[in-house]
């Protein structure tokens, strides 16, 4: 499969986009065009495999254009959802820095849709992790299970070792430390919320115990 969409923006009008992937491996990608035609793209935006999930775009311009190539033609589960909205540019969001939004405008709402609750704050205020499940006992991007706070930390640096990671959490907090799992609700209510992040891997905390002992997956 190898397929190219363009889509025209009304004038005076910028266009917000995001992805989500169902299951797309490394041998397909996924490229987003700003301009371009039918054949040929524009100025590239991102171009990605599933391991990476790109963030939410605010393109001005009067055409954008989506590549989409795939060894495999029907494989039920795989493919990626493209979401794209239509704003007036004076209530568009602004990109205070890259990959942070100023969230704080009249319709909010129309652009909440392209902010999955991900455990990645992308608003300088966090409007979009607040409605967010997980968050409502700890407060942003934290995870709750039975009587504690889970704190999810994504580096800049990436892949990390074990020991960096466990520096890196206990520099977030002086009380923190790498999770470690003892029981089953707290792996079942964790992994509930990990669940909104599957491309990532998650270090956590290690103590010795029997196999017997361990809770099951």
């Amino acid at each position: 499969m190898n397929t190219w969409v363009g889509v025209a923006v009304p004038a005076g009008h910028v266009v917000f986009v995001s992805m989500n992937f169902l299951d797309v491996s490394c041998e397909d990608s996924v490229s987003l065009y700003k301009g371009g035609n039918s054949t040929s793209g524009g100025t590239i935006v991102w171009q990605k495999c599933h391991v990476f999930l790109p963030r939410p775009v605010l393109l001005d311009t009067s055409e954008f254009h989506v590549h989409f190539r795939s060894s495999k033609y029907t494989v039920r589960g795989k493919g990626f959802r493209l979401l794209f909205t239509f704003h007036k540019r004076s209530e568009a969001l602004r990109e205070l820095e890259r990959g942070k939004w100023n969230c704080s405008v009249t319709h909010w709402a129309d652009f909440k849709q392209h902010f999955p609750c991900n455990l990645r704050q992308d608003c300088v205020n966090g409007e979009d992790e607040a409605e967010c499940p997980y968050s409502q006992k700890c407060g942003l991007g934290r995870v709750w299970t039975i009587n504690r706070c889970y704190i999810y930390v994504i580096p800049d640096k990436q892949p990390l070792t074990w020991g960096e990671a466990a520096t890196l959490c206990l520099l977030q907090d002086k009380n923190a430390q790498l999770a470690s799992l003892t029981t089953y609700r707290e792996m079942r209510d964790v992994r509930r919320a990990l669940a909104n992040r599957t491309m990532d891997r998650v270090f956590v905390g290690l103590t010795s115990a029997s196999a017997w002992d361990m809770p099951l997956m």
